[in-house]
């Protein structure tokens, strides 16, 4: 059985684990992050699930697209915070004095 067996816990995963995601790829290319990475994540998330429901084993499910869709958008929401606190400074933020 599942490890942990909360309601829901699964959304509460893809949410997490796209919320990260959205960090991890800011850090990697912060000067293309904003529109063209929320876009990217979020279409790389609906294609997963359309493989998904292409499957025999798997199903695709618009309650999972929409978890992987608000943890991206929540980034956008605590990435200045995230930057701010940061031991690594952005690439786009250093500011050489």
């Amino acid at each position: 059985g599942p490890v942990v067996d909360l309601p829901h816990f699964d959304k509460v995963l893809h949410f997490v684990s796209y919320l990260v995601l959205a960090g991890l790829f800011e850090r990697a290319f912060p000067l293309h992050y904003q529109y063209k990475g929320i876009f990217g994540l979020i279409a790389y998330s609906a294609l997963i699930e359309l493989v998904q429901g292409q499957t025999q084993y798997r199903s695709a499910s618009v309650a999972d697209l929409i978890a992987n869709s608000a943890g991206v958008l929540s980034y956008l929401f605590i990435q200045p915070w995230v930057l701010k606190f940061s031991q690594f400074s952005s690439p786009t933020n250093n500011t050489h004095e």
